[in-house]
């Protein structure tokens, strides 16, 4: 993945990483090509997130150009950042029939975690952050961050040593602690109707 390469405090665990495709437009099924920013797909489950209630923000030029590179229906127009985290930034983005969660760290350092919409209507969206454990430093080891559609009032974050519930506030969820390890599953706990 493109980006600046060295020495940072954070290492990106990509959970899933879509395919990269040229810029310059998309090849359909039907011909047509659609460009970079222009929904390649229906934004109606999006509104199933409340990440996407308000106005997008434009994205920095180095996270733009690094998602155009490599997501083929990356829809820029429709960028929420996550307000919930200041550093890194990360921010929501759709990419055709996925959603993904790109961060810009303090040095420079670009990365995604992206998946199927379907998914992340079922499960929410993380990324995780983990800090150099040769660092010494009293700052959380790990941070999750993500987005849960509406109805969401918990996310359970499982890995093998143990799991964590963390609290969904305006579709956003925030853990940090000092365990060195990636969940491996999360699943949403929903307001009863």
């Amino acid at each position: 993945m493109p980006g600046k390469v060295g020495a940072c405090s954070w290492l990106l665990v990509i959970l899933a990483v879509c395919a990269g495709c040229s810029s310059n437009g998309i090849p359909t099924n039907d011909g047509r090509r659609v460009s970079v920013g222009q929904p390649a797909a229906d934004t109606k489950p999006l509104r199933r997130f409340p990440i996407f209630d308000t106005r997008s923000e434009p994205l920095p030029r180095v996270v733009l150009e690094t998602l155009r590179s490599n997501h083929q229906h990356f829809e820029p127009n429709f960028a929420q950042r996550l307000t919930i985290i200041k550093s890194p930034l990360v921010w929501a983005v759709p990419n055709g029939e996925e959603l993904c969660l790109a961060s810009l760290q303090k040095s420079g350092v670009m990365g995604a975690t992206c998946e199927p919409l379907r998914r992340a209507l079922r499960n929410g969206l993380a990324a995780t952050f983990l800090r150099d454990p040769t660092r010494a430093v009293p700052q959380a080891r790990r941070t999750i961050v993500g987005i849960a559609p509406r109805g969401a009032t918990r996310v359970s974050a499982a890995w093998p040593a143990g799991q964590a519930s963390v609290p969904v506030v305006h579709g956003m969820f925030l853990h940090r602690d000092h365990i060195d390890q990636a969940p491996e599953h999360f699943a949403l706990s929903m307001r009863k109707p």
